[in-house]
């Protein structure tokens, strides 16, 4: 069992909508927790925006461009929260990456190139 998680712009105040949600990342039992990575924005319509290779250019999204991170159950999460979240899921973790879909961050954080929910 997991939780996916979300960077998405801060939803209109009349209808609740936000315009652009993407995933980027999923906590399992068992796994590390695991960033989606979005390296060509183009493929969302979004070529203005930076991409998403690492968890500095999260905390970019968050801090300066002023995204919001949910989870799959649209609860919010403060970002102090969300680093919390993900360094207890932090472990070694052995697997045969035969394709090259799995990378690592300067923190250690696994992301995955491919995508996955």
């Amino acid at each position: 069992m997991g939780m996916n998680y979300y960077l998405q712009s801060h939803p209109c105040p009349t209808c609740k909508h936000s315009g652009v949600r993407l995933h980027i990342g999923k906590s399992s039992v068992g796994w590390p927790f695991t960033f989606q990575s979005h390296r060509k924005m183009q493929a969302y319509n979004q070529p203005s925006r930076p991409s998403i290779n690492s968890y500095e250019d999260i905390e970019h999204y968050v801090l300066d461009l002023n995204y919001i991170i949910t989870n799959e159950d649209h609860d919010m999460i403060q970002l102090p929260e969300f680093k919390k979240l993900v360094d207890e899921h932090q472990q070694e973790c052995m697997f045969d990456d035969k394709n090259n879909d799995y990378y690592t961050d300067r923190f250690g954080y696994l992301w995955c190139t491919m995508e996955f929910s």
